[in-house]
């Protein structure tokens, strides 16, 4: 998958047909589970869809706060493998395509509130205060218009860090810096309303204030693991990005990976805590239906795949400095965000509960074609142009933080 030409600050990277057949086989398999989750159960299968595609979703949002962070706090310890989340969030003009089906025709399949006519007679007065936002145009104007406001963002800070590459100029990193600072603003605005829309709405007769926190959590995890394998992936011999990113670089990706894995665990009891407090009935419905009907053992499961287990294992050194280790970390983590996802929708079957937790193979098939298609798309903006910005001004810096 890498080229042959040996560069100073990295090699070229060749997209092969073997890759893009592997990726393809990917988005194939998970195109075959879907269609037969759907030919087995439809109103399941939509919710397997909006998980699949939050997980692809998540992972380009996530990449584009990563750019923005680190232009705004002028880190240099990113320098080297940036192409890796500036080819991620390529993937959101992909999601903007998909999100237009999703929403027309997914409809009250995966929205209960879009169909009021479909619901019981029991939840439709909970909609009677809420169609001044949860209404269908609303719905779709913000989230296109944050996803259009990400996308075009992230394209201009590529093409002023391509632009840098020819010319060597220094204004790009400062304008680069300077629209950071408003983008990480109307980001952290945005990504808690796209929570708010995509997922806290499956259930229409439950709020969280937190639940944008947790949503940005989740965002942000999902890319962090996926931008740690692919340089993991990319540095190995012969990679792209052999004897650029070096086991220093690695380290701050699993000590970012662990810190927010905490976070993660902080937010959620956080949430819980203040539900469990106040113990009122439009609160304390999202926690009743994922603990009965045998949800419990999945809620307590969530907790040990998503927080215990990464957190005594990348809380070791040895695992963050160990790439193969590492690369076993950030797997598990993007694993506990699927598992997170499918705890959040598909007890939803059910607004008013009584929706078990019963497995199905064909429940990942979605989230398998996301990532085919994710990692089809990384990789085909990755070959295009140098892998590594080597004319960032700080990027001499990286070099010496690498090793």
């Amino acid at each position: 998958m890498s080229g042959h030409h040996k560069l100073p600050e990295g090699r070229a990277f060749v997209f092969t047909a073997k890759a893009k057949g592997f990726f393809v086989a990917l988005i194939l398999s998970g195109l075959i589970l879907a269609a037969a989750g759907f030919a087995t159960d439809s109103e399941r299968a939509w919710k397997a869809v909006l998980i699949g595609y939050m997980l692809m979703t998540y992972v380009g949002l996530g990449a584009a706060f990563i750019q923005g962070i680190q232009y705004v706090a002028n880190a240099a310890w990113g320098v080297g493998f940036r192409r890796i989340p500036e080819a991620l969030v390529n993937i959101l003009p992909v999601s903007i395509v998909l999100y237009v089906p999703l929403v027309l025709v997914g409809r009250g399949h995966v929205w209960g509130w879009i169909d009021p006519e479909l619901l019981a007679p029991s939840l439709r007065h909970f909609l009677v205060s809420k169609t001044w936002y949860l209404n269908v145009p609303g719905f779709m104007f913000r989230d296109i218009l944050f996803l259009s406001f990400v996308t075009g963002v992230t394209q201009l800070w590529r093409r002023w860090s391509l632009a840098q590459d020819r010319t060597a100029d220094e204004k790009y990193t400062l304008w680069s810096t300077r629209l950071g600072a408003g983008f990480l603003v109307v980001w952290a605005i945005g990504i808690c309303m796209f929570g708010f829309d995509m997922l806290m709405s499956l259930d229409f007769k439950w709020f969280s204030s937190m639940f944008g926190v947790y949503t940005f959590v989740g965002c942000f995890l999902s890319a962090l693991s996926v931008t740690t394998l692919l340089t993991l992936w990319h540095r190995r011999p012969g990679g792209a990005l052999e004897g650029v990113a070096g086991v220093n670089n690695i380290h701050d990706l699993g000590k970012l990976m662990f810190g927010f894995t905490v976070f993660w665990a902080y937010i959620g009891f956080g949430q819980m805590l203040i539900v469990w407090y106040a113990d009122l009935p439009d609160e304390t419905i999202f926690f009743v239906h994922r603990w009965n009907d045998g949800w419990a053992a999945v809620s307590l499961g969530l907790i040990g795949f998503r927080f215990v287990f990464p957190f005594f294992f990348l809380l070791r050194r040895v695992v963050k400095r160990t790439p193969a280790l590492l690369a076993f970390g950030a797997a598990w983590v993007l694993c506990a965000e699927i598992y997170d996802l499918y705890w959040l929708a598909i007890p939803t079957l059910k607004l008013e509960g009584g929706q078990g937790p019963v497995p199905a193979l064909w429940d990942i098939g979605p989230a398998l074609a996301g990532l085919g298609i994710l990692l089809y798309v990384t990789h085909s903006v990755f070959s295009r142009n140098k892998t590594v910005p080597s004319q960032d001004p700080r990027y001499d810096e990286f070099l010496h933080l690498h090793q």
